[in-house]
């Protein structure tokens, strides 16, 4: 079909006859051919299909430290409020002799 006549039938159409599926989402599979330098750096970059469940196991190890971490903090966070005397205003006025 031409492009002509690919436009000419979408103007007569009318407006509220849109398929299901026209804006469903499909992926595609691009095979592409590439020179040794690009291969080293999508290598290093982790972009080749491949490297895909190495992408992953990445992310989980990183997300996973990352609790690691917070857990941490939280730890630290929770022993300096147990070391931290609570310091009262009756313990000031006898702390200052008054």
């Amino acid at each position: 079909m031409s492009s002509a006549a690919a436009v000419l039938t979408l103007l007569c159409q009318p407006k509220t006859s849109v398929h299901p599926d026209a804006k469903l989402m499909v992926p595609v599979h691009v095979t592409r051919f590439v020179t040794e330098a690009e291969y080293a750096e999508l290598a290093a970059q982790k972009r080749l299909g491949w490297q895909e469940a190495e992408r992953e196991e990445e992310r989980e190890r990183l997300r996973l430290a990352e609790i690691e971490r917070a857990e941490a903090e939280r730890r630290v966070m929770d022993e300096r409020s147990v070391r931290t005397p609570k310091v009262s205003a009756s313990s000031r006025l006898l702390s200052s002799g008054g």
